[in-house]
């Protein structure tokens, strides 16, 4: 989950607000990765409709695709709701990009959502042979300034490092937590990890926490509240 804000009219996008969030999505080329952006709006001021959204962009980072899968709507306290944007991210080329903006385009109107800091790092597709699996770590945590992970090896295997930003941890534990430099209610990570076995390297890819997700606190949330509002870039 990925918490935004939204709208279609100006006035309806003064009540929305998104959720900043560091980000880091390592992920190889030709890889589809799933994930859900959320937007929270005034129940009586709906962004569009569910079935109004067109297409999902980043633009400031057009190699990396987003491609949507399903929109469902939800309410939550004191008079919000919340649309959760199912999607795939698909990396169509290698290099490292950054983007702050989800583009959202409707039949009638195109919206800049801002989303933080994102950075996606996009290698080589990982190996077939599997000597880590990642599978195990979890999806989400309460903890922001913490990723958790717990990878178990296979049979001569060994972790030589794990880059979850810039940061670069080497020669790690195969389980635990590795801090988190961010300072926002919530964190994105989806690791890099570098396994040996044999005296060769091979580059492996995480599936994704969002950390702080779970008992986000009602300091987080208004916090989150005053974050920018979606921008209308067309109308």
């Amino acid at each position: 989950m990925l918490l935004l804000g939204g709208c279609t009219a100006e006035g309806d996008a003064e009540l929305s607000f998104a959720a900043q969030m560091q980000a880091f999505v390592a992920m190889g080329e030709g890889e589809r990765a799933p994930f859900a952006f959320t937007i929270y709006f005034k129940s009586d001021a709906p962004p569009f409709k569910t079935d109004e959204v067109h297409t999902l962009s980043f633009p400031n980072a057009p190699d990396v695709a987003v491609e949507l899968t399903d929109v469902t709507r939800d309410e939550t306290k004191d008079g919000y709701a919340f649309y959760v944007l199912s999607i795939d991210l698909c990396a169509r080329a290698q290099g490292v990009f950054s983007e702050d903006t989800l583009r959202v385009t409707t039949g009638e109107t195109t919206l800049d959502y801002p989303i933080g800091a994102w950075r996606f790092d996009v290698g080589a597709s990982a190996p077939e042979l599997e000597r880590v699996d990642l599978w195990q770590s979890p999806a989400a945590s309460s903890k922001a300034d913490a990723f958790p992970y717990d990878y178990k090896l296979a049979e001569g295997a060994r972790l030589v490092n794990i880059q979850i930003g810039e940061e670069i941890f080497e020669s790690p534990s195969e389980a635990g937590d590795l801090p988190l430099l961010d300072d926002l209610p919530l964190s994105y990570v989806r690791t890099k990890v570098t396994v040996e076995q044999s005296g060769r390297e091979y580059d492996y890819y995480g599936k994704g926490c969002l950390c702080g997700a779970l008992d986000i606190a009602e300091e987080a949330f208004a916090e989150m509240a005053a974050y920018p509002a979606a921008v209308v870039t067309a109308q």
